[in-house]
C-alpha cells in the first residue's frame, strides 16, 4: 500500500465536505442567524433599537423668496433671495405598538 494514499483521500473527502457545506449548508446557516438577529420580538436589542432611534434625523431646508415677482410676470429673469437654513433634530419614536404573533407583524 502506498503511505500517502490515507492523506490523499482524507483531504479529497474533507474538500467535497467542505464544497458541499459551503454551497448548501452555509447560506441556510446564514440565513437562520440573522433571521434570529432582525426579528422585532420584544425585549431584544433591534427592538429597542427599531423602537426609538438612538441618534437623530437631522433635516436642513432652504427656502427661497422672489423678489421681482412682478418682473417674473413680465417675463424677466427671476432674482432670488435664499432664507435658511432651517436646522431641525428630529427624534422618531414609535409608540401605541401592538405584537401579532399569529402573523408576525407589529403595528404602531
Amino acid at each position: 500500500m502506498v503511505p500517502g494514499i490515507p492523506y490523499i483521500a482524507g483531504g479529497a473527502s474533507l474538500f467535497v465536505f467542505g464544497i458541499y457545506f459551503g454551497w448548501f449548508g452555509f447560506k441556510d446557516i446564514l440565513k437562520g442567524q440573522i433571521g434570529k438577529q432582525v426579528r422585532l420580538v420584544e425585549g431584544t436589542e433591534m427592538r429597542t433599537i427599531w423602537t426609538k432611534l438612538p441618534i437623530p434625523l437631522y433635516d436642513d431646508f432652504y427656502f427661497f423668496n422672489v423678489t421681482n415677482s412682478a418682473g417674473v410676470y413680465k417675463g424677466e429673469k427671476p432674482k432670488l433671495q435664499q432664507v435658511g437654513p432651517f436646522c431641525f433634530d428630529e427624534w422618531m419614536e414609535k409608540v401605541g405598538m401592538i405584537d401579532d404573533e399569529k402573523t408576525d407583524t407589529v403595528s404602531y
